[in-house]
């Protein structure tokens, strides 16, 4: 079951996983039924309706309750020991836990998310969070939850990535300088391009649906002098 150094072999990680799945009917032409295991997925988080941030402790489902619900049979981290293959165990178990938490992600593109929309509609959004140090998923509809645990995060990932793409540019400015002014034109193009592109992609959806936009104004103000709160 195991290579020569102790550690796992992938027949072997493959060979376990794919019986665990057998076992909670999740083969489907000898592979793993994806629609399954995400409806599934979607059928664990729905109960998980968070209606204030305070509820996120008590109501939010964390990571190895996913797993301990969707696969009764995977023995967790504190059975290890107890197996015949405790190395193989882990293995299988971090299999499980990636392939699963993987699906909770909370971009538009995320299946699991389009589930959320398609079942419950009325506002309802996947969000990811922590309990403590634990990763944790819940669904809302609440735009203090939303901000905190998804439209923040999202805004500080782009200012990240943004802050390190001028980094890199300035680095080819300064050790190319007859070069320079192309790097940076280049850049600036880019930005202008994409920024112009995701403005009007965000009026279109503003503009598709029926909001007041004096809520829009307020909600302004909110953001600029209550950012703290949330």
């Amino acid at each position: 079951m195991s290579e020569g150094n102790g550690i796992p072999s992938k027949a072997a990680i493959d060979l376990a996983v794919h019986a665990i799945l057998e076992q909670h009917e999740l083969i489907d032409d000898d592979k793993l039924d994806m629609p399954k295991l995400r409806n599934r997925l979607f059928e664990t988080i729905a109960p998980a309706k968070v209606l204030a941030k305070k509820e996120r402790a008590e109501k939010a489902v964390q990571r190895p309750q996913l797993l301990t619900t969707l696969f009764p049979s995977l023995p967790a981290p504190e059975q290890f020991d107890h197996q015949a293959d405790p190395p193989l165990a882990e293995k299988v178990y971090g299999w499980f836990d990636a392939k699963v938490w993987g699906e909770t992600k909370s971009s538009a593109d995320s299946p699991v998310q389009r589930l959320v929309g398609v079942n419950m509609g009325n506002g309802y959004v996947m969000c990811r969070t922590k309990i403590g140090r634990v990763d944790a998923v819940y669904i809302t509809d609440s735009i203090d939850c939303i901000r905190e645990d998804f439209t923040r995060p999202e805004a500080d990932a782009i200012t990240r990535k943004l802050k390190m793409a001028t980094k890199n540019r300035e680095m080819l400015v300064l050790r190319q300088p007859d070069n320079a002014s192309k790097y940076a034109n280049e850049y600036n193009r880019a930005l202008r391009a994409e920024l112009a592109t995701a403005a009007a992609q965000m009026q279109l959806a503003v503009d598709s649906v029926s909001g007041n936009h004096a809520e829009d104004e307020n909600d302004e103000n909110d953001n600029e002098s209550g950012g703290g709160d949330v």
